[in-house]
């Protein structure tokens, strides 16, 4: 089975001592891959293009998917059986079948796994179907040209296959894989060519190292050496040519005699029965056909002695310069205009001339390319690149850069044809001029001569390019999304990336993809990235994700539509919202209503407070006035009355008598002024009063001690009613003790919490009897308890075994 396979992949042989490379005067050009651009082996067995436009290379190294861009690689380390693949098929489910050397048919899926392949019916990929074996003929110059530097004398394994845009590859077994450049050929000329002519039936090439002749209708090719040419023309049955430092005028080509040392020659033309040199130094060289000469220099009026090329319109010599812009001659009467920067070309520096009317020219300079009509300047178009030759063909003018071929769309427009090399891809190439000669483009350059054929550019396919999703990711995890579905993004996660096959290989790296939010955005954004695409932060809402690619021809593709749906979160959803609004108002009015009762009830309290505090100023004028009033008037009465007494013991002991009474008639004023002038007194200054009290009784009392015990967690503010009335019982308590109880000991305790002020005062004295003191309406008692009663506390008197305890407990709250 397996040596009849391996037939099948050798039905073409080519032996390389029957292969000449003169057969072609130009040589085709290629895109090479190799394994320095991504391949695995050079050494391929199958080349295949899926449905959706994938390449897939089978080799010995496993199998490749090429989208463009990248190559995948599929083999034992990733679930290949073998790495020999034969052979490679696609069934209707669009798996890619393969034939592994030794192990069987396996199968890679749409998802990219590697399956065995179970169906019995299998296409064997030898059929055309697949891939068309190159004839064994010496005539076919394209495997020529491939094989042409090959040593090798074996047999060689060629495919050829056409992709879908009408692309030719050929995959060649040991050297890898070719993609074939129609349009473009090579001369293959050993040499830095800087000019062109051609009668017709020849073309001449000059370059460093001589002139290279070309035979227009054979094979046939001449070289003729001569240092550094730059200028030839025919005239008068003779041949003449300029080199950067000698001028021969010659019968023939067949041989070159010596010259003629002068200034170098830079280009030669024929006009009017005229000789046109232009010359590095001396500035433009006239020669009529009597052999007479005209010299025309800046002194003249011309823009520069050091010209760079010849252009003829229908009425005109043109010279160009690089840096001095250009000059207009009339032929007939050397009448000299000139065009510069001064007079609108964007650039001194000018490589082209092209008459397209009577009255209109354009002028191609190292910044782009300026129109000018009635030697006024009508338009301009800028470019980044140097436009090295401006032409018309097939009704449409072209200009031509050292990178693109362009064609012109409007004033103001170049439509870039980036699918067309102008020289071969790959190559280092310094591009020296630029001539269009009826349906070519020649670029003369430090590596030979290269033609660009404009009927088989304009025969290019003009189909729609085709484009693959590849896969869909947001910052956490990959998405599945199957086409026209829409694609619903969290809110919580609202950036997104998608990964693209540009599947279009006219010129892979021109190819470029563009999108916009439909419901969003009408202009549509170009990616840096001509293989994804990244959204970050997209806003909340439906849209319609669209993307498009442009191939290096400037073709649209289809546009993808990716309906996109990104949640809101619940806190914008309308009923969120209202309810929000609603929570917000309720408690926005709940707190106006709560702020208004507090100030409402603070206003009550200072209301109620003020009435409190003129009430007790009111009974605190009534005290003065019915307590104090009345001691300092039993005070008055008592000093008049001891100037009547003559007897001097009752006038000394009435005296001692007054003196005691208005002691404590000031202390209880003292006291009554301390309350008045605070609103609140804090425990500590209570405290302080009543220390000073027991300090001072203390000192005066004999055989009678008072201790003094505290128990004050914290600092609390009391309203002066409460402060005075609580020391007020503080007092006559400690007063009762020291009268009647006949104690020894007097114990005074205050204590405090969060919500209560305790006072006690309790002795060792001989006790109370309370039945008795009530009977008899003893005033001191009387007096605490409508004092306790004014505060809102509760007094308690306890009698003890041996002696009384008074309790006095006080709310501070209230």
């Amino acid at each position: 089975m397996m040596r009849k396979k391996k037939s099948l992949f050798h039905l073409v042989c080519f032996s390389f001592l029957s292969l000449h490379f003169t057969a072609l005067a130009q040589k085709p050009v290629f895109k090479h891959y190799t394994r320095a651009t991504g391949l695995k082996s050079e050494y391929i067995n199958a080349i295949y293009q899926d449905k959706k436009g994938f390449f897939w290379i089978a080799s010995d190294k496993g199998i490749s998917r090429f989208d463009g861009k990248e190559f995948l690689h599929f083999n034992t380390d990733n679930g290949l059986p073998g790495n020999m693949v034969k052979a490679i098929s696609e069934d209707s489910s669009q798996n890619i079948i393969l034939q592994v050397y030794e192990k069987g048919f396996y199968q890679i899926t749409p998802q990219l796994k590697i399956l065995p392949y179970t169906t019995q019916k299998v296409s064997i990929p030898h059929k055309k179907k697949y891939f068309q074996h190159i004839p064994s003929s010496n005539n076919n110059p394209l495997i020529q040209s491939i094989l042409s530097d090959v040593q090798n004398e074996g047999v060689v394994e060629v495919f050829e296959l056409q992709d879908n845009e009408k692309n030719l590859w050929l995959s060649v077994f040991g050297k890898s894989l070719f993609r074939y450049i129609p349009y473009l050929e090579n001369y293959e000329i050993d040499d830095e060519i800087v000019n062109f002519y051609t009668n017709g039936l020849q073309s001449f090439f000059l370059g460093k190292k001589g002139i290279h002749i070309f035979n227009n209708h054979s094979t046939e090719r001449k070289f003729l050496p001569l240092s550094d040419s730059r200028a030839l023309q025919f005239w008068n049955d003779k041949v003449f040519i300029g080199s950067l430092y000698d001028w021969y005028e010659q019968k023939n080509l067949t041989a070159i005699g010596e010259g003629i040392h002068c200034t170098g020659i830079a280009d030669i033309a024929i006009k009017d029965q005229k000789m046109w040199i232009a010359t590095f130094g001396k500035g433009l060289i006239v020669m009529k056909d009597n052999f007479l000469t005209d010299t025309l220099n800046i002194l003249k009026g011309l823009v520069s002695n050091n010209l760079e090329k010849i252009h003829l319109s229908p009425s005109y010599v043109w010279v160009s310069t690089y840096g001095n812009g250009i000059s207009r001659i009339n032929p007939k009467t050397l009448e000299i205009k000139n065009f510069s920067q001064k007079e609108g070309v964007l650039s001194n520096t000018v490589y082209d001339i092209f008459k397209e009317k009577p009255n209109v020219f354009w002028i191609a300079t190292e910044r782009g390319i300026s129109v000018f009509e009635n030697d006024k300047i009508a338009f301009q178009i800028k470019t980044q690149e140097r436009i090295l030759s401006v032409f018309r063909y097939e009704n449409f003018i072209w200009a031509v850069s050292d990178k693109y071929l362009y064609q012109v769309e409007g004033e103001n427009n170049l439509r870039k044809w980036a699918g067309i090399y102008i020289v071969p891809p790959d190559w280092n190439v310094a591009i020296n001029r630029i001539i269009a000669h009826e349906n070519y483009v020649y670029v003369l350059s430090n590596k030979g001569v290269f033609r660009l054929n404009m009927d088989k550019v304009l025969t290019l396919p003009t189909s729609k390019p085709h484009f693959e999703l590849l896969s869909i990711r947001n910052s956490q995890e990959n998405i599945f999304w199957q086409k026209d579905k829409k694609l619903t993004l969290s809110w919580k996660n609202k950036d997104l990336t998608l990964r693209f096959a540009l599947l279009s290989f006219l010129n892979e790296n021109e190819n470029s993809l563009s999108y916009r939010l439909k419901e969003k955005d009408s202009i549509w954004i170009n990616l840096p990235s001509n293989h994804q695409l990244s959204l970050r932060n997209l806003d909340y809402g439906n849209f319609i994700l669209q993307i498009r690619m442009k191939n290096a021809l400037g073709i649209y593709s289809d546009i993808l539509n990716i309906p996109l749906i990104v949640e809101k979160p619940f806190w914008r959803e309308w009923w969120f919202i209202v309810v929000s609004i609603s929570i917000i108002f309720t408690i926005f009015a709940f707190l106006i209503r709560f702020i208004a009762q507090k100030r409402l009830k603070k206003r009550l309290r200072e209301l109620e407070l003020s009435q409190k505090l003129q009430t007790e100023k009111e009974r605190i004028a009534r005290e003065l006035h019915d307590n104090i009033g009345s001691q300092l008037t039993y005070i008055i009465t008592s000093l008049e009355q001891i100037d009547k007494t003559t007897d001097p013991n009752k006038q000394n002991k009435r005296i001692q008598e007054l003196s005691q009474f208005t002691k404590e008639t000031i202390s209880e004023l003292r006291e009554t002024i301390w309350a008045i002038n605070q609103e609140a007194i804090n425990t500590e200054n209570l405290l302080s009063r009543i220390q000073e009290t027991i300090w001072r009784l203390n000192e005066n009392l004999q055989g009678v001690k008072i201790i003094l015990q505290k128990d004050l967690q914290k600092d609390f503010q009391i309203h002066s009613l409460k402060a005075l009335n609580i020391f007020r019982i503080f007092q006559e308590s400690l007063n009762n003790a020291l009268k009647h109880s006949q104690a020894t000991e007097i114990q005074v305790f205050l204590q405090s919490s969060e919500s209560n002020f305790i006072l006690i005062v309790q002795d060792n004295g001989i006790g109370i009897n309370l039945n008795q003191q009530i009977a008899e309406k003893h005033y001191g008692l009387k007096n605490m308890q409508k004092r306790a009663s004014e505060i809102n506390a509760v007094l308690s008197i306890e009698p003890l075994p041996q002696g009384t305890r008074i309790i006095l407990q006080c709310p501070l709250l209230v």
